[in-house]
């Protein structure tokens, strides 16, 4: 990964985290800096328990599309602490692009989209993809999945306690 960050840019570059899932994580261990949101910092920073994915990794059908000189056993994801926070609607500076930070919980508590107004382009992690969506692990909520899913449809609205916050401050 570095070596293709390295092909676009020779600047100091933070890893922006959705969110701390271990199949999200494992690359921030390259970079200097890495941000998430407020709520995830305490398990960006631990090591996450592989247990499920090396079960799963035996299966016949896993293997079959795992390379062969792959070890579940021996595949392991080294914490790397964040070095910035990231709040709801933070805009994160690139230069000839701004990100504005979106929380999206639901796939986790403090999953994170990144939307970039100018090019109305959003980035979404794990809140909306092809494929099966997963919000029935230890720290999903599909309640929140839900209206984290009705927010990016329209990405410039406020959230509800946003908007509660904003008339206490009128």
């Amino acid at each position: 990964m570095r070596t293709k960050v390295r092909k676009i840019t020779s600047l100091p570059c933070t890893v922006v985290n959705t969110h701390y899932h271990w199949d999200h994580i494992g690359g921030n261990i390259l970079y200097a800096e890495c941000a998430i949101h407020e709520s995830e910092m305490d398990p960006l920073a631990q090591e996450p328990d592989l247990n499920r994915f090396r079960q799963a990794a035996r299966s016949p059908a896993t293997r079959a599309v795992l390379p062969s000189s792959s070890d579940p056993a021996a595949y392991r994801v080294i914490p790397k602490p964040a070095t910035r926070t990231l709040q709801d609607n933070d805009v994160i500076d690139l230069g000839e692009c701004m990100l504005r930070v979106i929380h999206t919980p639901g796939n986790s508590l403090g999953h994170v989209a990144y939307f970039d107004d100018a090019r109305n382009m959003l980035v979404t992690g794990d809140t909306a993809y092809l494929g099966p969506v997963y919000a029935c692990f230890e720290g999903s909520d599909p309640v929140a999945f839900a209206q984290s899913v009705q927010r990016l449809a329209c990405p410039g609205r406020k959230t509800a306690s946003a908007e509660r916050t904003a008339s206490q401050h009128d």
